[in-house]
């Protein structure tokens, strides 16, 4: 009974202090020292897309976005591939800039999650936006290529 009583304590002794460090929004865990081949393909692909958005591309990131892909933006506005081409298409969004970092791929059999922050400048709809979010995207693989299916950003606000 004594011997159950001391492991139980010292596993929440071991596990509290990772709790704390996410709920007051500690670092993101650091990737593994070598990522595996399809967390270097989620790398990638990530890259693409970003340059993609940075040409105003929409045909390559028609190419990148599941048919079923849905997105959700920073202040909750949702799109699907049909709505995110056309933006592109019209010229509706314009980067000048997009970086990343903290960036880290998790793959999870034929699903990859990718997170990080995002710092953007640019114009949709003419207007002007310097921006600064947190990202979750979710990739899947389906027979011979990887695709985006759903990607979520919230604003990172000042305190």
């Amino acid at each position: 009974m004594m011997r159950i009583l001391l492991v139980a304590v010292f596993s929440v002794a071991l596990a509290v202090p990772s709790c704390f460090a996410q709920a007051t929004g500690g670092a993101a865990p650091a990737p593994s020292v070598q990522d595996t081949s399809a967390q270097q393909t989620i790398r990638q692909l990530e890259h693409a897309r970003r340059e993609a958005m940075l040409r105003g591309d929409a045909q390559a990131l028609s190419r990148l976005l599941a048919d079923d892909y849905i997105g959700t933006g920073a202040h909750g506005k949702v799109r699907s591939k049909a709505e995110v081409v056309a933006e592109y298409n019209s010229g509706t969004v314009k980067y000048e800039s997009i970086t990343e970092d903290g960036v880290v791929v998790r793959q999870y059999g034929n699903a990859a999650v990718v997170t990080g922050r995002t710092k953007s400048k640019g114009k949709e709809g003419g207007k002007s936006f310097d921006s600064d979010h947190r990202f979750t995207r979710v990739w899947i693989q389906a027979p011979g290529r990887w695709s985006l299916v759903a990607a979520h950003s919230s604003p990172i606000v000042a305190r």
